[in-house]
């Protein structure tokens, strides 16, 4: 799963935790619950059900130096 993050140009960073994945983006550059959704179907093709997926606006978070949080769509891989 690491690789598929890291191959994918949109995830700007990403964060694990337990079974939580945080991946940050450039909210313009992507239709954010379509990719949540999309990043499921990977995950669960690979195997890994039960995961959940956070897409946060990196840009924000990075221009409030790691304070501001927000979370711009979510999805559940079941």
């Amino acid at each position: 799963m690491n690789q598929l993050i890291a191959a994918d140009p949109r995830i700007k960073s990403h964060v694990w935790n337990y079974s939580n994945v945080a991946v940050g983006v450039i909210k313009t550059e992507v239709d954010e619950k379509d990719y949540a959704r999309s990043l499921c179907a990977k995950f669960i093709q690979l195997g890994a059900k039960g995961v959940a997926v956070q897409v946060v606006d990196v840009l924000k978070l990075q221009n409030s130096g790691g304070e501001d949080w927000e979370e711009i769509a979510y999805a559940r891989c079941d």
